[in-house]
């Protein structure tokens, strides 16, 4: 499967490339967001072998280069059209020979009129809109890196703000769609009972609808992979049939406060890792000295891309035996594994201190080795065995032994008590509880505030568990208990047989994969998951196969059942490509078991978010959700790119030894049909012309009827 990182890189490159590819000098401007999606596919060396002599800010003030033709990667935002527009509009003259412009994502009528009326349009060559919206985190997993959208979706105080926060996050979906070349079905979480919080799913399954069939109608072609459309009667059940699932925090309420103890989630949840990729540690040099450095925890990381969604323990072993492989003979060496995991962790990071030759080596092996330590010593620390095991006896709802989880108050209140326990555990503790039990008595809930001696904070985080779903007070039989009746059986121990993660603190299955096991089967149902709209070659294989009052009955075809014994009769499971976006953010527990799920089947997966959570900035979210923080500005990274310095004044440069050769428009735009949902301010975009398929060379220029 094609990982979703490199999939943008390639689009990226291809749009800086040009029609004439890297045959010719070029200027690449971009904008401060624009360049930060740029910065997180791309490095500045790939962007200079595509022939890009500077990187410009569109925004600064900048030198002309009247004999160079200029790539323009841009966000459709009025302020970008209009210094677009400017390059090329002034008494000066023309800022560049030549325009190539992009749009990461799809352009307004509106903008789109002012640019085509523009007297600039003689020197635009190019006019595209890329869809690449949002980041490639890893091979798998993309997020649209808006945390804010927490806020908007699920605060009381944000609810006539959310309706856009939902189209903005439609729109920036189909940009998804566009660059993995899909045109998938979608479904979304709709349980029976809906409150504010818990139409998320559907109003942004039924957006995300219409936005991708105003996007065919304007790529008619699209996507380049289809094939003819089969009849009902001539379709096969091996026919490729990707799905979009739209689901949102509230499916799974237990994976934000556990404890894992996978290398990623781990180090995560006990360790300050910025950005879940930016690490800063202390080690000790030759010479004795402590010195601190800053690493970057990626796919570029060999090591940390084999460890990552390994148990701890299975971490450790793993580093032992491949340095044992590196090294070679070595005494001290070999004697490692006698001794306990933090012992060998000790010893392995003297050996490789007393080693100077395999530098390289000897550097990776050390990162992981401290990160490995330090998340051991926390574990220890903070008594992490027995908080765990609680844990996990509430999230299964069985005890290690396969019994019924009947002690948890007896196992947990202690905890409570125990001073050693650090505050944020007992508070992830009584959180979980409540998500347990579906809502505790008002005095129950009392005497457990008081044994973990919760702060008037920690109060105002337990309080906004119900804006999620999770009722807080223990009312039999409410509407909201007999919704979540219906999601219940998604959760529990893993799987007799699946050989995954077989450790006792490591117990939990998340709600994702579970419903990835049966979309795979294809018995997902239907009535907890509809389609928004059912296809023709779907329809005559669909079938709901649990109704309402059957799906307590069939918990173990969840739990229990086999990916690999498939249904043969009245199944119709998925083939194509799966992508499942949860509004609200995805922990990385849910990350690993994605990439678990895919690498045992052998089956092409996405899953994406609004953001990525840590069980502390989820803690930290929700206590504010009764009152959102004021939104910061964005904060833009763009990695090791070397944009141009704005200057005090715009002068032009003397002509260049390389002219620029004539550009010819690109001819292979995005391509995609009709649709029947209208998406808003469809009207606008119903007459909008196919960007890419304006053919500019040598077109008369219009007469101006806008400037800038």
């Amino acid at each position: 499967m094609s990982s979703i990182r490199a999939i943008l890189k390639k689009r990226f490159l291809e749009a800086i490339r040009g029609p004439n590819g890297a045959t010719t000098w070029k200027v690449l401007v971009t904008d401060p967001y624009s360049a930060h999606l740029l910065s997180s596919s791309c490095k500045m060396f790939d962007i200079l072998e595509e022939k890009v002599t500077l990187l410009e800010n569109i925004e600064f003030n900048r030198q002309a280069f009247p004999d160079l033709e200029a790539v323009y990667l841009l966000t459709p935002t009025f302020e970008s059209v209009f210094r677009l527009l400017e390059d090329f509009c002034t008494k000066k003259g023309p800022m560049y020979a030549a325009a190539h412009v992009y749009f990461i994502s799809g352009l307004e009528e509106q903008m789109f009129e002012k640019i085509s009326s523009s007297r600039a349009m003689k020197f635009i060559k190019t006019l595209q809109e890329l869809y690449v919206d949002f980041i490639g985190m890893e091979s798998r997993v993309f997020s649209l890196e808006s945390p804010a959208s927490f806020f908007t979706l699920f605060s009381p105080q944000s609810n006539r703000k959310s309706a856009l926060e939902l189209q903005d996050i439609a729109r920036r979906l189909v940009s998804v769609c566009a660059s993995l070349d899909e045109n998938p079905t979608i479904r979304y979480f709709c349980p029976e009972t809906e409150s504010n919080n818990t139409v998320i799913s559907r109003k942004l399954g039924m957006l995300l609808q219409a936005e991708m069939d105003v996007f065919m109608q304007d790529n008619g072609n699209f996507p380049a992979s289809a094939r003819p459309q089969l009849s009902r009667a001539s379709v096969k059940k091996d026919q490729p049939k990707s799905q979009l699932l739209v689901l949102d925090r509230t499916i799974d309420m237990m994976s934000p406060f556990l404890h894992e103890f996978t290398y990623q989630a781990m180090n995560n949840d006990l360790l300050d890792i910025a950005d879940g990729v930016n690490y800063k540690f202390k080690y000790t040099t030759g010479t004795d000295d402590q010195a601190e450095k800053q690493v970057t925890l990626n796919e570029e990381d060999k090591l940390w891309s084999e460890i990552r969604h390994k148990h701890i323990a299975e971490c450790i072993e793993h580093v032992i035996t491949n340095f044992k492989s590196l090294i070679g003979d070595n005494k001290a060496i070999a004697n490692l594994g006698t001794s306990g995991e933090a012992a060998n962790l000790k010893k392995l990071k003297d050996i490789l201190t007393s080693l100077p030759q395999f530098q390289e080596q000897k550097d990776q092996y050390s990162i992981h080795l401290n990160i490995a330590q330090e998340c051991m010593s926390i574990f220890d620390k903070q008594n992490l065995t027995a908080v765990a095991g609680v844990e996990q006896d509430m999230a299964t709802w069985t005890s290690a032994e396969g019994e019924p989880s009947k002690r948890v108050v007896v196992d947990m209140v202690p905890l409570l008590d125990n001073p050693a326990i650090s505050h944020e555990n007992k508070l992830r503790l009584l959180l979980l509880y409540v998500v347990f039990r579906g809502g505790v008595k008002e005095e129950d809930r009392r005497r457990l505030q008081i044994h973990a001696q919760l702060k008037p904070d920690d109060l105002e985080i337990l309080g906004n568990l119900p804006l999620l779903g999770v009722p807080l007070n223990r009312v039999p039989k409410t509407p909201q208990e007999r919704a979540n009746r219906k999601i219940r059986f998604l959760r529990g121990k893993k799987p007799p047989g699946d050989g995954e993660m077989p450790y006792e603190l490591s117990r939990y299955v998340t709600v994702i994969k579970s419903i990835m096991e049966s979309l795979i089967k294809g018995d997902l149902d239907t009535t907890l998951f509809p389609y928004v709209r059912v296809p023709e070659d779907m329809r005559a294989f669909q079938e709901t196969k649990f109704s309402a009052t059957s799906l307590r009955s069939n918990k173990s075809n969840w739990q229990q059942s086999s990916v690999g014994s498939r249904p043969e009769e009245n199944s119709y499971g998925l083939t194509g490509k799966l992508i499942i976006f949860v509004a609200g953010g995805i922990t990385y527990s849910e990350i690993r078991s994605a990439y678990e799920f895919a690498r045992r089947l052998n089956f092409g997966g996405y899953l994406g978010s609004t953001h990525i959570i840590t069980p502390k900035s989820f803690l930290k979210d929700l206590g504010a959700l009764r009152n959102p923080p004021s939104p910061e500005p964005r904060k833009l990274s763009t990695g090791d790119l070397k944009i141009s310095p704005d200057i005090p004044s715009v002068a032009k440069a003397p002509a260049t030894p390389e002219a620029p050769q004539e550009i010819q428009v690109n001819e292979n735009p995005p391509t995609t049909g009709s649709g029947k949902i209208k998406a808003p301010g469809a009207e606008k975009k119903a007459g909008k012309k196919i960007l890419t398929k304006l053919r500019l060379q040598g077109r008369k220029e219009p007469t101006p009827q806008l400037r800038p």
